[in-house]
This record gives C-alpha cells, sequence and structure tokens, in this order.
C-alpha cells in the first residue's frame, strides 16, 4: 500500500509539473504573439507579467526553449528572463553549462545582464569557454564583479573582442569602469584597459575625458588616460573638436613631463596633422625626453607607442 501511495504521489507530481508547463507555455505563445492580430497588446503585457509573477516555477520551462525560439520569441523570452531577476538563475544555471552554443550564448546573455555575485564562479569558467562570443559576454559580466587582477585582465581583453566585433555593444557604466581600470595596481590590468578603450573608440572619449578632469595628480592613470583619449581622436578626426581638442591642447601642454610625452605618443595615430600639432610645441618643450618623441614623430619612421605606465 506504501508503494501504491507514493506511485501515486509521483504520478499526481508529474501531472502538476504538466500541468504548469502548459500554463507556461500558453503564456509565454501569447507573450510573443507580437504578428498575432487576434492577441490584443494588452493581453501580450498582461502574459508576460504573469510569466514573471511565477518567477522560478515559469523560469525552467521557459529556459528549455532557448535553443528552439525564433527571433521574434526569442526577445520576448530573454526579456521575461531578465525581469524575473534572481528567479531565473537556478532555471539558467544548467544552460550556461549546455553544449549547445546557442543555448549557452543566449543564456550567457541574460545570466549577465542580470549581474549577482553568486554568479562569479560561473562567468570565470566562461571566460575560457571555446566559442569567442560567450567568452566576450562572460567578461561583460565580469566587469562589474571582477576583482582579481588575472580575472580583471581577461574581462578588459573580453570587452576588447566585443567592441571590435560588436561597435557599441559596451555600455556606458562598462567604460566607465574601464577607464577606473586604468588606476588599478596592477599593470596588466592597466594594459588590458587600455587597450580595451581603444577599441571602444569614441564612444570612451566621454568617461576618458571626465576622468582626465578629476585626476589632479601625475600618475599611471593620467599617463594612460591620455594615451588613450589622444590616440581615440587621432582613430576619429570627426571628434577633434571643441571641448575634446581642448583637453587634448591641455594634455600637451601639462605640467608634468609624462604627461605631455604620452600626448605627444597619442599624436602617431594622428597622421601627419598629429606631426604638425607635434613640430608647433617642439621649440617651447623643455623636457629633453618629449623632444626626442616628438623628433621621432616627425621622422619618416616614427618610435612606437611606448609602454603601459
Amino acid at each position: 500500500m506504501r508503494r501504491a501511495g507514493i506511485l501515486v504521489a509521483a504520478l499526481a507530481l508529474a501531472g502538476a509539473a504538466h500541468a504548469q508547463k502548459e500554463r507556461v507555455d500558453a503564456l509565454f505563445a501569447r507573450a510573443s504573439a507580437l504578428d498575432a492580430v487576434e492577441v490584443h497588446p494588452e493581453q501580450r503585457l498582461a502574459a508576460r507579467r504573469e510569466l514573471v509573477r511565477l518567477g522560478a516555477r515559469a523560469a525552467p520551462f521557459l529556459v528549455a526553449h532557448l535553443p528552439t525560439v525564433q527571433a521574434q520569441e526569442l526577445v520576448e523570452l530573454i526579456a521575461v528572463l531578465r525581469a524575473m531577476r534572481r528567479a531565473a538563475l537556478p532555471a539558467l544555471a544548467p544552460a550556461i553549462a549546455s553544449r549547445d552554443d546557442r543555448t549557452r550564448e543566449q543564456a550567457v546573455l541574460i545570466w549577465c545582464d542580470i549581474r549577482d555575485r553568486s554568479m562569479r564562479p560561473d562567468l570565470l569558467r566562461l571566460l575560457d569557454d571555446p566559442l569567442p562570443r560567450v567568452r566576450a559576454m562572460a567578461a561583460l559580466g565580469m566587469a562589474g564583479l571582477a576583482e582579481h587582477p588575472t580575472v580583471l585582465t581577461q574581462t578588459a581583453r573580453g570587452l576588447r573582442f566585443l567592441a571590435l566585433k560588436v561597435p557599441g555593444a559596451v555600455p556606458a557604466g562598462t567604460v566607465a569602469r574601464l577607464v577606473a581600470l586604468l588606476d588599478h595596481p596592477h599593470r596588466g590590468v592597466r594594459e588590458a584597459s587600455l587597450t580595451a578603450l581603444e577599441e571602444v573608440g569614441a564612444a570612451a572619449l566621454p568617461a576618458l575625458q571626465a576622468s582626465i578632469a578629476r585626476t589632479s595628480r601625475a600618475g599611471p592613470p593620467l599617463w594612460n588616460a591620455a594615451l588613450a583619449f589622444g590616440t581615440i581622436l587621432g582613430e576619429h578626426p570627426e571628434a577633434r573638436s571643441g571641448a575634446a581638442l581642448a583637453v587634448e591642447d591641455a594634455l600637451l601642454a601639462h605640467p608634468d613631463a609624462s604627461v605631455r610625452l604620452q600626448a605627444v605618443a597619442a599624436l602617431a595615430a594622428w597622421g601627419g596633422a598629429g606631426r604638425t600639432r607635434a613640430l608647433a610645441i617642439l621649440h617651447g618643450e623643455p623636457s629633453p625626453a618629449v623632444r626626442q618623441q616628438i623628433m621621432q614623430l616627425a621622422s619618416t619612421r616614427p618610435s612606437a607607442r611606448p609602454p603601459t605606465l
């Protein structure tokens, strides 16, 4: 009798799970029916709200759809899981480790957006994922959570890849984090952050400009910010105007010779315009090292960019 009771209970649980799955699937079908004339927009929103309310009870059934949904449904699926926040994490954990590239990539995309510190070990493991985009998304997620120098270096390298492959994909808050890492005591972190910022391009200029404005003492943060700022201006001529150009002029005239050295080195990215600007300040430059950098820049074989400081 006891065995029969256990079987009845198991069947009841299975039936309840099936019923829950059918309910979740029906709600998701309604929430993602963007082109269905018979589904009113308010009905779609109500279905989405109900899915979010169900939270952890609905998340496993939704995550199961990741490998098969079409683009339109995927957008809705990601929006719902993101809105669930931490309630979605237990269901996403197996998807993060899936052997299916598409499932893993979409799960990481949602996982990173939730940004909970409990997921740091999983994101750290995904920095070595065989799929480049998964590594990049893991880096984006780690940007706000990482602390160890090795992890920060890998994170910055991943963000560089993301900026290089998907222009505009690195959020402003993450750019500010990269700028802050220019002050990190570990040189490898500073170097990786500097390279990532240069790949971010013109979108990094406001954060760099703000950092330069509030950094009163000379040191690695200001030196590297000066190098990144000038290099980005060189690669984006359309940004060479107004306040940005005034900041560059101020860096070239900075009281600290090391700041001026980095600012002059960045002019190598400006081509002929950079050589012209450098030669214009040669006569009044008191530092032998900066004068030598200007002369090398003006020659037919400009020197390589100085190392990250």
